[in-house]
């Protein structure tokens, strides 16, 4: 091979190493985006979760606090009889 022939080979070889190499960087890139985003969407479904046992538990310790209430009224009751 001619040493131009064969330096314009050696470049075109470097040159699509680069472009692949461009490929799968984007391809990475990408990936890490997507996974991104599921992750924020995993965190906003696991926030509406959170908030809606947050909001049971508080219901059921308003119920707790009523049925305490309610049984230490009817002991008082029963001690006067």
């Amino acid at each position: 091979m001619e040493p131009l022939t064969e330096e314009n080979w050696k470049l075109k070889e470097a040159m699509k190493l680069l472009e692949k190499n461009a490929q799968r960087s984007q391809h990475e890139r990408d990936l890490a985006e997507s996974k991104a985003l599921d992750l924020e969407h995993q965190k906003g479904v696991l926030s509406e979760q959170l908030a809606a046992a947050k909001g049971q538990l508080q219901s059921k310790f308003e119920q707790l606090a009523t049925a305490s209430t309610q049984l230490k009224d009817a002991s008082e009751r029963l001690d006067q009889l």
